[in-house]
């Protein structure tokens, strides 16, 4: 199980996520839904977008943020 903040890579794509192969991302997202499989919201680098994970396709990269380092708490909301 990953952690919030944890940097992670798109190791292992399954075909529906294959563009994102190799991508480097943040988890900032659980998905828990009943019934369904535990998913991970990624914020990836290089799209600045988030996509969903399954967890054996990402490995992490062993960095791990902050909510604060994360987010630039010293920056004005958007």
């Amino acid at each position: 199980m990953f952690r919030f903040y944890e940097e992670v890579r798109v190791a292992s794509p399954l075909p529906h996520n294959a563009e994102h192969a190799a991508q480097i991302g943040v988890m900032i997202g659980l998905g828990d839904e009943p019934g369904q499989p535990l998913s991970y919201g990624v914020f990836l680098y290089c799209t600045q977008r988030v996509v969903c994970f399954a967890e054996e396709e990402l490995a992490s990269t062993g960095r791990q943020f902050t909510r604060e380092e994360f987010f630039h708490a010293d920056l004005p909301p958007r």
